[in-house]
């Protein structure tokens, strides 16, 4: 069975929590995003494998107030279907190899991400390892930098290789994976990137 990985997006973490009960439908949302996603996988024959960066249980949900990062939030779960969940997430924290271990062979790879017209070094993140990988991305919900659509990267593999861009597979909520399947089922499970020619002039600083 082909092993598809995902990619948890630690730069959709983004303050975009105005106060507990937003930061908990965060939470749900990722997590049943995820699941959806591994009984997807079940559906195509594809075994499902999750990574998640060492940065994501730091990254701030809460826009305001003390105990406001990712890690902090799952903590404050009180109902058995909340736990249940924060459970989930707490594993997949744990998982290995992180995003951080897997582009460890990359080291000389490059990647930006389109933000606003102007391209970001993301060379080290989760949206990196999607790109190099041909792995899908899933963001959390809320993040302007990561609306529901397609991520555009602009990736290089090495000194020797051309800059182009990389249309990567990208999930927030469960309805982004009905609207998927047909290209799943039809990109033979791993191969879940649109490479697009382009000039190399986009000037993405190492990393």
């Amino acid at each position: 069975m082909e092993t598809q990985r995902i990619l948890v997006n630690e730069l959709s973490v983004s303050k975009q929590a105005a106060n507990d009960y937003a930061a908990g439908d965060i939470i749900n949302c990722l997590a049943h995003t995820l699941r959806e996603l591994i009984k997807h996988g079940d559906q195509i024959g594809c075994e499902i494998a999750i990574s998640t960066s060492a940065n994501l249980a730091n990254m701030r949900l809460l826009s305001i107030g003390p105990n406001n990062t990712f890690y902090a939030c799952l903590f404050k779960r009180r109902g058995p279907d909340q736990q249940a969940v924060s459970g989930f997430l707490q594993k997949l924290l744990r998982n290995r190899p992180s995003t951080e271990e897997l582009l460890a062979k990359y080291e000389r790879h490059r990647c930006a991400h389109y933000k606003n017209g102007l391209l970001v070094d993301v060379a080290r993140t989760s949206v990196a390892a999607a790109a190099a990988l041909e792995g899908w991305l899933v963001s959390l919900r809320g993040c302007s930098d990561f609306p529901r659509a397609s991520v555009t990267a602009r990736y290089c593999r090495d000194d020797n290789s051309e800059e182009h861009d990389v249309v990567i597979v990208h999930f927030i909520e469960q309805s982004d994976i009905l609207q998927s399947e047909d290209l799943c089922l039809l990109r033979a499970h791993g191969a879940v990137l649109s490479w697009l020619s382009g000039p190399t002039s986009s000037g993405i600083s190492k990393s």
